[in-house]
């Protein structure tokens, strides 16, 4: 940027003075951080208000799955290929990386009270509550009603959570509650939050979240949830009941999961994200069809 001096008056119609052109390469601290905000506002909105996406209260905190302090974690994602190597140098400006949450389900999950779990057939992130209640009673009977049910995140979205994340932080809840069940039973049909479908955030006709605002009103916030379903406290509780399945954590599981998050479209679209496209269109077309996985049909 060249040295700033005196301009004459009065200013320019056509642009700034010379030496304070904005340098379209440049790309801020604040820009990322602004555009990460926007992320998750666009993303966690439901029917209208960006919400938590465990309960729906509309008073929400943006919360890192990875946090900033571990640029080393980070890093070490990106190359094992766990999440896109296009991804944000930074944690805190990926909102990949983020999600809305209330002030007190922020806490809880960043004191490993519960974990999400993508589970790729049903294709839905579920809440599991694994605090155990002889450690935490209180937060764990306050988390109890979300156990087993997805929370208010969708996977054909731009910035839809890395499921891959979700495997670091749920290691760290099982480290931090060694005693809890190795394998807590959740649903086998991944039922939405009770709120979510109380409050109908779900169309009826495409099974999809509804993100815009209801006509003539606004939503009223989370609703009552139902009955508690088990989580398999009893250490003799190896066999879910029925409609019920264990929740394991082993290579194959982690296999599924990253498999999973490499072919789902927040995926891709950070690929294409960190591409330069500046070549000629069919330079641009080999790094679209490289960056994203696409194979070419053959000649018939």
């Amino acid at each position: 940027m060249p040295d700033l001096h005196p301009f004459p008056l009065p200013l320019q119609r056509n642009g700034p003075p010379e030496g304070f052109a904005y340098d379209g390469q440049t790309i801020s601290s604040a820009s990322n951080s602004s555009a990460f905000r926007a992320g998750l506002e666009t993303r966690d909105q439901l029917l209208g208000e960006q919400r938590c996406v465990v309960c729906g209260i509309s008073l929400v905190r943006q919360c890192l799955i990875i946090p900033d302090s571990e640029s080393n974690t980070w890093r070490d994602l990106r190359a094992r290929g766990w999440i896109p190597a296009s991804a944000k140098v930074n944690s805190q400006h990926e909102p990949r990386n983020g999600l809305s949450l209330c002030p007190n389900h922020q806490v809880m999950f960043n004191r490993y009270r519960f974990f999400i779990r993508y589970l790729p057939k049903a294709s839905k992130f579920i809440f599991v509550n694994y605090a155990g209640n002889s450690v935490h009673p209180m937060s764990s009977i306050e988390i109890a009603p979300y156990h087993g049910k997805a929370i208010a995140l969708e996977v054909g979205q731009r910035y839809t959570p890395f499921p891959s994340l979700f495997i670091i932080h749920e290691m760290r809840a099982r480290g931090f509650h060694p005693f809890a069940p190795v394998s807590p039973f959740v649903p086998d049909d991944a039922p939405w939050q009770d709120w979510i479908v109380s409050q109908g955030a779900v169309d009826s006709a495409s099974g999809h979240l509804r993100h815009e605002a209801p006509p003539g009103g606004r939503f009223g916030g989370g609703g009552p949830q139902l009955p508690v379903l088990p989580t398999g406290t009893n250490e003799r509780d190896t066999v879910p009941p029925p409609g019920m399945i264990s929740l394991g954590l082993n290579a194959d599981v982690i296999n599924e999961i990253l498999t999973a998050t490499r072919s789902l479209p927040t995926w891709k679209a950070c690929m294409i994200e960190g591409t330069n496209w500046e070549g000629s269109a069919e330079e641009n077309i080999q790094k679209y069809v490289s960056s994203i996985g696409v194979e070419e049909e053959p000649e018939p």
